[in-house]
Parts: structure tokens; C-alpha cells; sequence
């Protein structure tokens, strides 16, 4: 009979030989997750026997990360800051380098009560982590896909519950909005902190792209066909929305990061740029004036 350490071995190989990235965690997760165990309860014991039904299934969850599929999709959630959050092909995986736009929320010095809004939301990853960090704010969440925001109510749904069940839960629920950037928000709501991460990929670009972002995530929080231009118009409606000193934080393409700039200067003249932890351009600041 089939052992772990057998599956686990086999499976990294036809998952390397096939071009995925990381072919020795998506192996272990895969297998955890059809176990429904955590990995190291069977790296633990690798000589522990696995039947031909387990055997079967794994290999159909294997065959469809090695045609691209990505591990998120496949299990159902992707960990992020920290926590799970739920993900479905109506939203974007969520990545490592957005998590540095919640950490630049994090620094930014917001009072208890602010109001925070979550732009172009999709799983809610961003809002959500930074609202289970900062319980005392208020969050908004937008976006343009009614799936995608069904997805960030369920993530809401899942993760405030258990943070309300340790006692450390937010005072109010987050406020979902279904429409295009500001245009479904009440007309006189403000906002002490703005953040976000945009499409900011131009079409032509989707050939350079990774196979399990070209072909699985959704295209309309991928693509926009003038990427400055679209930040342009964010960076015009938050010089509006936010307060007297608020901030406003967008995650973007580094192919863009100066033209952004730019624009986001007509708006905000401090406007900077910050570089993620591959000192890569990725995060754009803004404040607004006093």
C-alpha cells in the first residue's frame, strides 16, 4: 500500500516537471487538506499508509494544480496577514506584497472611530486584516463585482465572528457597497484613511503574466486599458472623500509607478512612492491637505 512519504515524493516530481513554483508545498497542502489535517501531522509520520480512494483523489488534485490552477483555488481560501480568508475564481488570490499596503495602514496614525474605505475590495483581505487589527475603526467595503463582494461578506462573516468570539471584535460591522469606486457611497461620507489595490495591468501585458493569474483570476481586477489614468481618477475622488490629513494607499504595478506618480501629484503634491520587500515600486501614498 501506497505511503505518504510515496505520494508526496511522486507528486513534487510531476508538479516540478510541470513548471509549478513551488511543487513541494503545494504537494503538502494538497495532501493536508484531503486529509484534513494539518502538515505536520503527516511529515511527522511519512511512512503512515494511504488507500487507493485517497490515492485517487489526491491525484485529481494534483492534476489540477499541475494544469495551472491555483493551490488557493483549489482548496478554497489563501492565508493572508495572518488569517484565511475564503477565495473563489471571483476574486483575486490574494498576494504576499499586498500585505505591505496593511502594514503602511498599520503605521499610519488613525484614530479610534476613523472611518477606513476598502476600494476595489475583492475578497475584503485588505480592510478586513486591517479592521481585526484595529477593531476600534470603521470599515467600508467597495467593489464593482457583486461576486467578488459576496465573497468579502462571507470572509467578514467568518473571520469577526471568530475575533467577536475572543472578545476582540469590532463595535460595528463593516458596510458593503456594490458600484464603480466612489459612485455607491453615501454623497457626504468621509473618510480619515482610503486604500486599495486596483487593477493596474494593461491587456497586452496578460502574455507576461503567470499562467495561474492569466487564465484563473478574474480579468476585471486585472486589467484596465490606461492603469495611470484609472489611478488618476481614484486619486481625484479620495482628494473629495477624505478628511483633513487623511491618507490615501493604493498597492500598483511597478511598470506604471512614475506615471502614477504624476498624476497623483495634480491631487496630491506630497504624493510618494514605496518600495515592497523586493525593493520593487508597489505602493503609492498620498495625503491630503490640512
Amino acid at each position: 500500500m501506497p505511503r505518504v512519504r510515496d505520494f508526496l515524493l511522486n507528486a513534487r516530481s510531476y508538479l516540478q516537471e510541470r513548471g509549478i513554483e513551488e511543487p513541494r508545498l503545494d504537494a503538502e497542502l494538497l495532501l493536508a487538506h484531503l486529509l484534513g489535517v494539518d502538515r505536520l501531522e503527516f511529515l511527522s509520520h511519512p511512512e503512515r499508509p494511504l488507500d487507493r480512494e485517497t490515492e485517487a483523489a489526491y491525484l485529481s488534485l494534483i492534476e489540477r494544480r499541475a494544469q495551472g490552477e491555483p493551490i488557493s483555488h483549489i482548496l478554497g481560501y489563501r492565508e493572508f496577514y495572518g488569517r484565511r480568508f475564503r477565495v473563489t475564481p471571483d476574486v483575486l488570490t490574494p498576494r504576499p506584497e499586498t500585505e505591505g499596503l496593511v502594514d503602511l495602514a498599520l503605521e499610519t496614525s488613525i484614530a479610534p472611530g476613523s472611518r477606513v474605505l476598502d476600494l476595489c475590495a475583492g475578497s475584503g483581505c485588505i480592510g478586513l486584516s486591517l479592521l481585526l487589527e484595529r477593531p476600534d475603526l470603521l470599515l467600508d467595503l467597495a467593489d464593482l463585482s457583486a461576486p467578488a463582494l459576496e465573497v468579502a461578506r462571507a470572509n467578514a462573516r467568518d473571520l469577526l465572528n471568530d475575533a467577536q468570539a475572543s472578545e476582540s471584535g469590532s463595535s460595528r460591522p463593516p458596510e458593503f457597497f456594490l458600484g464603480d469606486l466612489y459612485e455607491p457611497l453615501p454623497p457626504d461620507r468621509r473618510y480619515e484613511l482610503i486604500l486599495g489595490n486596483p487593477p493596474y495591468i494593461h491587456p497586452d501585458e496578460a502574455p507576461s503574466l503567470a499562467r495561474e493569474v492569466r487564465e484563473f483570476d478574474p480579468a476585471i481586477a486585472l486589467y484596465r486599458e490606461d492603469p495611470p489614468a484609472f489611478y488618476e481618477t481614484i486619486a481625484s475622488g479620495a482628494r473629495e472623500r477624505l478628511t483633513s490629513g487623511g491618507r490615501l494607499l493604493l498597492e500598483l504595478g511597478p511598470l506604471y509607478a512614475k506615471d502614477i506618480l504624476k498624476k497623483a501629484r495634480t491631487y496630491f503634491p506630497g504624493a510618494e512612492i514605496r518600495l515592497d520587500l523586493a525593493g520593487r515600486e508597489r505602493y503609492l501614498v498620498c495625503v491630503a491637505p490640512p
